[in-house]
């Protein structure tokens, strides 16, 4: 009977990292940790990860093997800057190369080939992409719940361009970052009493590895994951509308939904075998 709950992708994907997220942020909360939260939030999406797809070798060969071990070494590393108080220029440099270099280990048997001139372009957008996203966000991480707002957009969003694109796998995992995002707002609602800090940067670092992913290895439209990053900069507009305090993620969240669904659009219309799943 678990068995069979558990190989649902819903459940997988969406019920289990949100209900692990929101129970495990709760036990953290009396332990007064800054960081506990994104431990639970990292802990709920790594479960979700070895239930969705299995514990990969060691060496690990493919890319969708690596994902995991790359996932627990961006996790780690947010922790880690957050529990040693480092500083803001550093930390900025740290977690915006973080994904780059996780989006260069994944791509790097395609490199050693002899890549097409296409793919060293698609890691260099991919790259930069990621730099500005991961430095958008670091400007988040003390802004209340702008951080995880803006997380779950984006990753629901890379989640539905993946299904757009074909990719099954990178769909449930962009899905389970925003199940355990969801989780911690859950658990911090109506008010926030727990903050998410520099350490959430390493769950938010899977984002662009996601798209990233994408980008190299699947038939997802360049443009529609493109569209994705202005959802980082949505808060810039919300923090200057003249709305209550206690409205303002629910006008960031609105705010998303444009970039959002603009990326949607042109995953539809861009989709070269659309409902091909490519794993």
């Amino acid at each position: 009977m678990l068995d069979q709950i558990l190989i649902n992708p819903a459940v997988q994907s969406g019920l289990l990292p949100l209900a692990l997220a929101l129970v495990l942020c709760l036990a953290a909360r009396p332990l007064g940790l800054r960081w506990g939260a994104a431990v639970a939030m990292g802990a709920a999406y790594l479960v979700s990860h070895l239930i969705t797809l299995g514990l990969p070798p060691l060496p690990p060969v493919s890319a969708q093997q690596k994902l995991l071990y790359a996932a627990v070494g961006l996790l780690a590393l947010g922790i880690a800057l957050d529990a040693a108080h480092a500083r803001r220029t550093p930390r900025i440099a740290v977690m915006a190369l973080a994904p780059v270099a996780a989006l260069v280990w994944l791509a790097l048997p395609v490199l050693m080939r002899g890549a097409a001139l296409l793919t060293w372009l698609e890691l260099t957008g991919a790259a930069l992409g990621a730099v500005v996203f991961m430095a958008r966000l670091e400007q988040q991480a003390d802004k209340g719940v702008t951080l995880p707002v803006t997380l779950v957009a984006a990753a629901v969003g890379t989640g539905v361009v993946a299904l757009l694109g074909g990719s099954a796998s990178i769909l449930q995992l962009a899905l389970a970052v925003a199940a355990a995002t969801g989780g911690y707002l859950l658990a911090n609602w109506p008010r926030q009493r727990q903050p998410v800090g520099v350490a959430a940067l390493g769950l938010a670092a899977l984002v662009p590895v996601l798209a990233g992913q994408l980008l190299l290895f699947t038939k997802a439209s360049p443009l529609a994951v493109a569209l994705l990053l202005p959802i980082a900069f949505a808060d810039a507009l919300a923090d200057r509308a003249p709305v209550p305090a206690a409205l303002r993620p629910v006008l960031l969240g609105a705010l998303c939904l444009v970039p959002f669904l603009l990326a949607v659009a042109a995953a539809w219309f861009g989709a070269e075998t659309p409902g091909a799943y490519t794993g």
